[in-house]
C-alpha cells in the first residue's frame, strides 16, 4: 500500500538536540542524521546498538570535516559527535555504500558554498539515482557526470515542501515474493509499481529468470511460484537481497552464483556470513565467497537458528522454515520490526504455520 507523507519546511532553521539521538539498529538514519546534524549549531551526539555503532561511518566523518563540519567517532562511548557546522567545499568519498554519497547530497545543498561531491569505486547507484529524484523534486539544484564521479551542488539553497506518495518498498516485498515462489504458491501484491526506479525492483526480474511467473494486473503484481533453477546473480547494487536470495538459490535447481556484494559484509551483520552459517545448519550446501555465496540445491530441515539482530537474516531465515522439515527458531527475531513491521501478520494471512514469541 501507497502512503503519503505532508512535510512542511523548516527552512534550514534546526536547532541542536536536547539529547543523545539513539538510532537503534538503523545504520542509514544514522549515516544521514549524521549529515543533517553537520547543519546545526552547537554539538550532536548519535549512538545505536553494539550493531550499528560497529559499522563504517568514518569516511562519511572525515568528508563532513573536509566540508566545515567537526565530526568524530567516540570509541569508548560508541557514539558520533558532531559540532556544526558544515560550510560547503570539495571532498572525496568512500562509495562502498551509496549512503554516504546520499547523506552528502541531502546535506551539501544547505551550505553556505558551492559544494562537489567526488565518490571513489561507487555501488549501489541505483540508491543514488532516488536520492537525485527526490531531492529534485523537493527543488533542489544538483549537477553530476553521468557515470557519477563527480556532483556540483550549489549552496544556499532551500528545500521546497511538497506532497510525495511513496511507494511500496520493494526490499520487504522481496520477501514475499521469494515465499510464492519457493513454495509453488500463487500471490498478489498491491502498493508495488513493477516499473519503479527502486534497486531492488531487481527481485522481478531475478524471480523471473529463475523460473518464476509474475504478471500485472490493474496494480497488482501477481508472483506464480514453480520449479526454479540457479543462475548467476550480480548484486553489486543489490546487496539487501542476498539473504533472501541465499533462501532461493537453496531451493533452485543447480547452482546459484551471488556474485560481487562485498558491502553485504557491513551491514547489520556480515551477512555472507551469517547466511551462510545459518543456512548450513538447515542443511543446506553453501560455500562462501569473498564477495558472495555459492549454494546448491538443498533439502532444508528445521533447526534452531541465530537472526544476529539483524531484519533482513531472520525474514529471510523465517522464509527458509516455509519448505524445511520440522521446525524452525530463530532468535532475534524481534528485529524484522526494523523494516517490516508486519511481516508476521502478512505470513499468517498466507496461511503461513508462523508463531512470533516477540508478539505474544
Amino acid at each position: 500500500m501507497k502512503n503519503k507523507i505532508n512535510i512542511n519546511g523548516t527552512n534550514g532553521n534546526l536547532t541542536q538536540p536536547k539529547s543523545i539521538i539513539n538510532v537503534g539498529n538503523s545504520g542509514t538514519t544514522l549515516r544521514f542524521l549524521t549529515g543533517i546534524c553537520s547543519l546545526i549549531n552547537g554539538r550532536s551526539m548519535l549512538t545505536g546498538d553494539s550493531s550499528v555503532t560497529k559499522r563504517p561511518i568514518i569516511p562519511l566523518l572525515s568528508s563532513l570535516n573536509n566540508l566545515g563540519a567537526n565530526c568524530k567517532f567516540e570509541h569508548k562511548k560508541s557514539r558520533v559527535v558532531v559540532n556544526g557546522k558544515l560550510r560547503g567545499g570539495i571532498t572525496a568519498i568512500n562509495g562502498l555504500t551509496s549512503q554516504f554519497t546520499s547523506s552528502l547530497l541531502f546535506t551539501t545543498p544547505l551550505g553556505v558554498y558551492d559544494s562537489i561531491i567526488q565518490p571513489m569505486g561507487l555501488r549501489e547507484k541505483p540508491y543514488v539515482d532516488m536520492t537525485i529524484f527526490y531531492l529534485k523534486e523537493a527543488g533542489i539544484d544538483i549537477d553530476f557526470e553521468s557515470d557519477y564521479n563527480q556532483f556540483f551542488i550549489p549552496g544556499n539553497q532551500e528545500y521546497r515542501s511538497s506532497n510525495i506518495t511513496i511507494p511500496g518498498d520493494y526490499s520487504s516485498a522481496a520477501f514475499i515474493l521469494a515465499a510464492a515462489s519457493i513454495t509453488n504458491s500463487k500471490v498478489t501484491l498491491r502498493g508495488l509499481d513493477i516499473n519503479d526506479s527502486q534497486a531492488d525492483q531487481k527481485i522481478i526480474k531475478i524471480l523471473q529468470d529463475m523460473g518464476t511467473k509474475i504478471s500485472q494486473n490493474k496494480g497488482s503484481i501477481i508472483i506464480d511460484g514453480s520449479d526454479l533453477k540457479g543462475i548467476e546473480i550480480d548484486l553489486s547494487n543489490n546487496p539487501d537481497l542476498l539473504p533472501i536470495l541465499a533462501v532461493v538459490g537453496a531451493c533452485a535447481k543447480g547452482e546459484t552464483i551471488l556474485k560481487n556484494v562485498e558491502q553485504a559484509r557491513i551491514k547489520e551483520t556480515d551477512r555472507i556470513v551469517a547466511m551462510r552459517n545459518e543456512l548450513a545448519k538447515m542443511g543446506a550446501n553453501i560455500k562462501e565467497l569473498k564477495d558472495g555465496l555459492v549454494i546448491k540445491q538443498s533439502k532444508l530441515v528445521g533447526n534452531s537458528v541465530q537472526g544476529y539482530n539483524d531484519h533482513r537474516v531472520v525474514m529471510s531465515l523465517a522464509v527458509a522454515g516455509l519448505v524445511a522439515r520440522g521446525k524452525t527458531s530463530i532468535n532475534t527475531a524481534q528485529s524484522f520490526k526494523v523494516t517490516y513491521p508486519t511481516f508476521v501478520d502478512t505470513l499468517k494471512k498466507l496461511n503461513a504455520k508462523i508463531f512470533s514469541e516477540v508478539d505474544s
